[in-house]
């Protein structure tokens, strides 16, 4: 499959599911998940380091069960510690690549969501909170705990595994209240935002990853 040939937040999807260890157990299909791309992940145990590739679309990790202590850094940085536990989430949209690594409370793997908004979602949301999508950009959380964001994802989960087809209506308005509560309580609308595309070549996060 040809990455450049689909939409930036397809293919950073993909780039992603390449480069983190864990098992693939639901992919959104359709067009009723136009907007966004959704995943559901087990993961496992422990991980020693792995390289995060940069975002250009606001990606949202939900962690479904389990527990595990995780540690961030920047390529050049301090780690940084948190606790991830079933509705904890994780939210970026870095201009750079970044280390993860994690150890997991028990030999239980853990489950987690992979949300990718669009930003024709996110620039819908933003018109209507009055923001210009271009002048903003979402927080980095870590191990942030929301029960707003936690019945939506729920809420979609539970749609994306149903044995009919997804509700357009009821999808779109689930995703429609994320994107706005995301604007409302973690966007940063003083950040310095970088006209080039954020995601960084395959070929040069592999040399990265050897380095």
């Amino acid at each position: 499959m040809v990455l450049s040939c689909l939409p930036s937040r397809r293919a950073a999807s993909l780039t992603l599911e390449q480069l983190l260890p864990g098992k693939k157990v639901a992919q959104s299909e359709g067009d009723v998940w136009k907007d966004v791309d959704v995943q559901i992940f087990t993961r496992p145990v422990q991980e020693d380091e792995i390289l995060v590739p940069a975002v250009a679309e606001p990606l949202l990790v939900w962690v479904i069960r389990g527990e595990a202590n995780i540690e961030e850094r920047e390529l050049t940085g301090p780690w940084e510690q948190s606790k991830a536990r079933a509705g904890t989430f994780y939210l970026t949209q870095t201009d750079t690549p970044y280390l993860m690594r994690w150890q997991g409370k028990g030999n239980t793997c853990f489950e987690v969501l992979h949300l990718y908004l669009g930003l024709e979602l996110v620039d819908r949301a933003a018109m209507s909170l009055n923001l210009t999508s271009s002048r903003i950009r979402m927080q980095d959380v870590s191990g942030g705990e929301d029960a707003f964001i936690s019945g939506i994802l729920s809420g979609l989960i539970a749609e994306m595994q149903s044995s009919v087809i997804a509700n357009p209506l009821f999808v779109n308005g689930l995703l429609e209240s994320l994107t706005v509560h995301l604007l409302r309580q973690y966007a940063d609308t003083k950040a310095k935002i970088k006209l080039r595309s954020t995601l960084l070549p395959t070929w040069k996060l592999r040399r990265l990853r050897t380095h």
